[in-house]
């Protein structure tokens, strides 16, 4: 039998993996047996990092988070209907669920759960990579149990299956398949393959709240149109809620924002922004976990105006022309977000390069004097006071203004 004990060591910070033994020697005392299990076991044996540190308990998971012994340890959190409790440990959180089995009364419906052991548990996964557990007991720690062959499967970057209606129960499993795949550079098996390619309809069973978690968790992978051009092969970009097309537009677009220096802080708005802008449905279209607010709206309006006007070589040529003063005022009524998915949507360009003199240069500049200095300069409180600030700005952007004192003598010279 394998023990990836050394794998699991550097895999998870010690502090944790102290607490994961704690409660694996709580479990033990109490004759039931607490297991790591799917990812995190998996992303150990892979040698890459795992966000999730979930857990399956061969007992009675209610008396167990009720146990004194683990509430001394780690605070519960939430419980859900699927028997599974979630613990917080200082900024950490980590799932403990009872082993299960599942059952689906229709396809794409959350399903029935019953009180099971660890290889029921393991059977009702959605592939064999995530079937892989390792005991937390004392007298074993480091066992791995590998009933399915994941462990093969891995070494030989084979995503599979586990039984033949697994995406009809699930199709969100068809998703995870195409994440699997990119992320991990893996194949996938013939036969599995032939049950998503059967079965892509049933992602319509499916709530739109959940197809917008699992986009989601799409446009969170570091490449995520790998994702979607492979969801669009299988025909499941055309039948989400708000269906669009995979182009090769879209892998440009999120290249491009990933080097963008402001997009790259907020990549995965940027993208699910850009696939509404790229779907050219704005205010209707739904692509994330909720609907677009106010402000979105505004920025795909804003972007899809935008790139409208710039397919027209003459606005950009009279745009070329401009004063920066000018330029940076045609600029201003649009917000950041617009401006950051116009220039990434267009590339290379004129336009591009102009938009990024303006979010570089001409956004940051502002007068040196404040309001209350323009008054006691000698303009009168008003209207006037904002007109003059506008000026200063304009004049400091076309380099007519260079210092403070410039500014106080145009101030002056408008009294």
């Amino acid at each position: 039998m394998m023990n990836i004990s050394a794998q699991i060591e550097t895999h998870i910070e010690p502090a944790l993996l102290s607490l994961c033994k704690q409660l694996g020697q709580v479990a033990s005392e109490r004759n039931e047996t607490l297991y790591l299990i799917g990812g995190v076991v998996r992303d150990a044996l892979l040698g890459v990092e795992s966000e999730d540190i979930d857990m399956v308990l061969d007992g009675d998971i209610e008396s167990f988070y009720t146990d004194p012994n683990v509430k001394s340890l780690a605070a519960v959190i939430s419980k859900s209907q699927f028997k599974t409790v979630k613990l917080q440990i200082g900024d950490t959180t980590m799932d403990i669920a009872n082993a299960r089995t599942e059952f689906y009364e229709t396809p794409g419906s959350l399903p029935a759960i019953s009180r099971a052991t660890l290889l029921e548990d393991i059977n009702r996964r959605d592939f064999t990579i995530n079937s892989l557990a390792m005991s937390l007991s004392p007298d074993n720690f480091g066992l791995l149990i590998d009933k399915l062959g994941g462990a093969k499967d891995l070494e030989n970057k084979i995503l599979r299956g586990l039984y033949e209606t697994t995406f009809q129960d699930d199709s969100t499993r068809i998703i995870r398949a195409a994440i699997y795949k990119a992320r991990f550079e893996f194949s996938i098996d013939q036969i599995t393959l032939s049950w998503i390619q059967r079965d892509a309809n049933f992602i319509k069973s499916i709530s739109e709240s959940r197809l917008n978690q699992e986009i989601t968790r799409v446009l969170a992978e570091p490449y995520p149109e790998r994702v979607l051009e492979q969801l669009a092969n299988w025909g499941i970009t055309e039948l989400l809620p708000t269906p669009f097309p995979y182009t090769e537009n879209i892998e440009r677009l999120f290249r491009a924002l990933r080097n963008d220096p402001i997009a790259k802080d907020n990549l995965q708005n940027y993208y699910r922004l850009g696939l509404v802008v790229h779907s050219k449905k704005g205010t209707e279209s739904n692509v994330g976990t909720k609907q677009l607010n106010e402000i979105e709206n505004h920025t795909v309006l804003d972007t899809l105006e935008l790139l409208s006007d710039f397919r027209e070589h003459k606005a950009v040529e009279s745009l070329g022309v401009m004063k920066p003063s000018q330029l940076s005022n045609y600029f201003d009524d649009r917000n950041t977000d617009s401006l950051v998915l116009v220039r990434c949507f267009i590339g290379d360009s004129q336009a591009s390069r102009l938009i990024g003199t303006y979010l570089d240069i001409y956004s940051k500049v502002t007068p040196t004097l404040n309001g209350s200095e323009v008054i006691n300069l000698g303009i009168p409180s008003g209207p006037k006071v904002g007109e003059i600030l506008s000026a200063l700005r304009a004049r400091k952007i076309d380099g007519i203004i260079t210092s403070r004192s410039d500014e106080e003598n145009y101030v002056r010279s408008q009294i």
